[in-house]
């Protein structure tokens, strides 16, 4: 099972180190410092926007190595101390940009949980480490700003450390109930032993499974057809969540579980073959009606998206007027939720 990761951010001397090796303590998990400190005290002299692009990339081969190693683990989490939202954020507001590729990476690499760090602890120098501390409430306002674009599940660290320290076993204990249970059926579904074929009308797999497939089948295959820009990819997430009654945050955990199974070489006209091996006709209907679902509460019908939900269609071996009829049902349904 992939671990979940979970993020410290905020302005400085906010206390997220401090916290990161608490949590990784307490959990028992591996946990990936923030490259930006490493960096500045190797070289020792005033950054500039010439050292973003080599943060970025310290950054990024840190929490990949930090996730790599809580995923041999078999660990259900990885704390990072930052990521590159952090990154982002630091190069817009001391340099008034950021390189593109950092941040579709920081979009792309979304954490499932951000402990968002409030400035209402005092303010300590440490050399080149930290300086502007007047200008650390603007800091914030941007770092919450960001996630919000980004549409990334917070929760506020504020208090006093003891405070601190409650508020994100809280919150990362919250994660972990609400959200394991999804990745672990998404990945069954994916890459799981399967039952047996459907036989005489009687479905192989449940109606559970089959919303999740439809939710991974049109968030992976419109991503891996075209990478669009975060508040497009958020909003399909918004369109899952509601086509398929899922809450945005599970909407969101399947949309990183497929996201994930393309990254590792999973092939999904495969799974789409069992699904059609493995669902009743019944099934393979109501399958293709939330696709269509989705592809109505995405804004409107895009010529994209019906091409994809008429291929999956076929690949199901729905016949002309079965695709025609659960297109009707769903649209139909869709204006009902709207009235």
């Amino acid at each position: 099972m992939k671990a979940a990761r979970v993020v410290l951010i905020g302005p400085e001397c906010t206390g997220k180190t401090w916290l990161a090796g608490k949590l990784a303590a307490r959990y028992g998990v591996p946990w990936s410092p923030e490259h930006a400190r490493e960096y500045v005290e190797r070289h020792g002299e005033a950054l500039t926007y010439a050292d973003v692009e080599p943060i970025g990339r310290g950054q990024r081969a840190g929490e990949d190595a930090a996730i790599e190693s809580a995923t041999a683990a078999g660990a259900p989490l990885v704390v990072l101390d930052t990521d590159l939202v952090s990154t982002m954020v630091y190069s817009r507001h001391y340099y008034g940009d950021c390189p593109r590729w950092i941040e579709a990476d920081a979009a792309r690499r979304r954490a499932d949980l951000y402990l968002l760090h409030h400035v209402d602890v005092p303010w300590v120098a440490d050399g080149n480490q930290r300086e502007q501390p007047e200008r650390r409430g603007e800091l914030f306002a941007l770092f919450r700003a960001t996630l919000a674009g980004l549409g990334a599940r917070v929760a506020d660290v504020v208090g006093s450390w003891d405070e601190r320290r409650q508020r994100a076993l809280g919150a990362i204990d919250a994660l972990l109930a609400g959200g394991a249970g999804v990745v672990r059926e998404v990945e069954e579904l994916l890459d799981g032993a399967w039952p047996g074929a459907a036989t005489d009308g009687v479905a192989a797999i449940g109606d559970g499974q089959l919303r999740l497939a439809a939710a991974v089948l049109m968030v992976s295959v419109v991503r891996a057809d075209r990478e669009g820009p975060a508040d497009e990819r958020r909003a399909l997430e918004r369109a899952v969540s509601r086509a398929l009654d899922l809450p945005e945050e599970v909407a969101a955990i399947v949309a990183r579980c497929a996201e994930d199974a393309l990254d590792r070489g999973v092939r999904f006209p495969v799974v789409l073959a069992r699904l059609a091996r493995e669902c009743s006709p019944a099934q393979k209907r109501m399958l293709v009606e939330s696709l269509w679902r989705i592809a109505f509460a995405d804004a409107e019908l895009a010529g994209h998206e019906e091409y994809l939900v008429r291929k999956i269609a076929g690949v199901l071996g729905l016949s002309t007027a079965d695709l025609v009829e659960t297109k009707v049902r769903a649209r139909e349904s869709f204006l009902r939720e709207d009235l």
